[in-house]
C-alpha cells in the first residue's frame, strides 16, 4: 500500500526518517531520482536503511513506474520521495496515478510562485500540478 507519495528536492534527511516514515509507519521507502542522481544515492542511501529501519529503493522515474505497478506491495507500507513536481510528472505518465501529492520543500532561484516559506514553485510546474490534477495536501 502507498502511504504518502512526496515531492521533496532534499529528498532524504531528517525530516523524511524521522517524521515522515514514522507518520505513514512505512516500511519501505521509494526514492526517485533523475537519472544522473538515482546511481550515485543507490550507494549513498543503503546506510540510511538501518537509521530509519525500512527497506529504500532508488529508481529514476521508469524504473519507479515500473517498479510501483507491478510489485505486489499489498503487505508492504511504502512511501514515495520525488525530487520535483517534473518527475512527479513523469511518474504519473508512467501510469503511477496516484490520487494524493504531498509537496514539501523546493527551492527555485529566479522567478516563482511562493506557496509557503519552503515551498516556491514556477510558472511550469504550477501547469505541471494543474495537468494531472492533484490533490496537494497541507504542508508539513
Amino acid at each position: 500500500m502507498i502511504t504518502l507519495v512526496r515531492v521533496d528536492d532534499r529528498l532524504l534527511h531528517g525530516q523524511v526518517i524521522h517524521a515522515w516514515l514514522p507518520a505513514t509507519r512505512s516500511d519501505m521507502l521509494v526514492v526517485v531520482a533523475k537519472e544522473t542522481l538515482h546511481q550515485i544515492l543507490e550507494r549513498e542511501l543503503s546506510s540510511f536503511a538501518a537509521e530509519c529501519g525500512c527497506e529504500i529503493k532508488v529508481f529514476d522515474y521508469r524504473g519507479a513506474g515500473l517498479f510501483l505497478r507491478e510489485t505486489d506491495l499489498e503487505q508492504r507500507r511504502v512511501m514515495v520521495v520525488l525530487s520535483s513536481i517534473a518527475e512527479a510528472e513523469k511518474i504519473y505518465k508512467e501510469n503511477f496515478n496516484y490520487t494524493t501529492l504531498n509537496i514539501g520543500n523546493i527551492h527555485h532561484r529566479g522567478f516563482k510562485t511562493k506557496l509557503s516559506s519552503s515551498v516556491m514553485i514556477t510558472v511550469e510546474e504550477e501547469r505541471l500540478l494543474n495537468a494531472c490534477v492533484l490533490l496537494v495536501l497541507p504542508l508539513m
